[in-house]
């Protein structure tokens, strides 16, 4: 997702941080997905390769999967922003990844 992302979500998620802000953007999948365990962060990602590491592993991290295809950033954020309840109530829940159409 584009780096402006985490910038517009602040007002809403103001912990909100772009892989590329913490210089990992070179890490593979498997290393953002250790990052995110270490450092206590939910990934949130459009990349279904975090769905299928999160069938496999298990959890933590949480995942938000965003299930869209290509849109604009408008787009994404109207999602993220229009899910918010559900996205508090899920980073307090046991559940280990939550769905964004």
């Amino acid at each position: 997702m584009s780096v402006k992302i985490p910038d517009a979500l602040q007002k809403y998620f103001p912990d909100s941080v772009h892989v590329h802000n913490l210089k990992i953007t070179h890490f593979s999948d498997n290393e953002i997905w250790e990052y995110a365990i270490t450092h206590n962060f939910a990934i949130v990602t459009k990349d279904k390769d975090f769905y299928h590491l999160a069938n496999a592993k298990g959890h933590p991290p949480k995942i938000i999967w965003i299930i869209k295809g290509n849109c604009r950033n408008e787009e994404v954020l109207k999602i993220l922003v229009g899910a918010k309840l559900d996205i508090l109530k899920f980073l307090k829940n046991k559940k280990g990844m939550l769905i964004l159409r």
